[in-house]
């Protein structure tokens, strides 16, 4: 594994966490500081999808086809429909907590990022994986 495999799996790591502590911290119910007043702002949530839901999207890509060899297309949109089917179960939890919506409009925004981001990652991954 070289180095640049290693920053986008640290990248893709704290991208993750990042999310996994907004979902829980929006899910338990609690107005706590930054996350509600960035929560105040109109369509932010939408843009939160798009650019969460991609860069994990994108980082994942880059992450896990960046190797010696040109990162296949197929490999690719394998790891994006992983993560779109993660962020779709992360979506339908939601129903389960009274302090949260459901919304058509967040799936879509998520799908678009993470195609749009993840098709930024497999460019990218194949920059990497080119020979000199």
């Amino acid at each position: 594994m070289n180095k640049k495999t290693i920053f986008w799996r640290i990248a893709l790591a704290t991208i993750t966490a990042l999310v996994i502590a907004v979902t829980v911290i929006r899910n338990t119910g609690p107005k706590v500081g930054f996350v509600h007043r960035v929560s105040m702002i109109p369509h932010f949530d939408k843009l939160g999808h798009f650019f969460l839901m991609g860069l994990i999207s994108m980082c994942a890509v880059v992450a896990f086809t960046s190797s010696s060899k040109p990162a296949s297309l197929k490999r690719s949109l394998g790891i994006m429909s992983a993560v779109m089917a993660l962020s779709l179960i992360e979506e339908f939890t939601q129903l389960a907590f009274p302090s949260r919506t459901f919304s058509y409009l967040d799936v879509t925004a998520s799908v678009a990022g993470i195609f749009t981001l993840g098709m930024i990652g497999h460019l990218i991954s194949r920059q990497i994986s080119a020979p000199a």
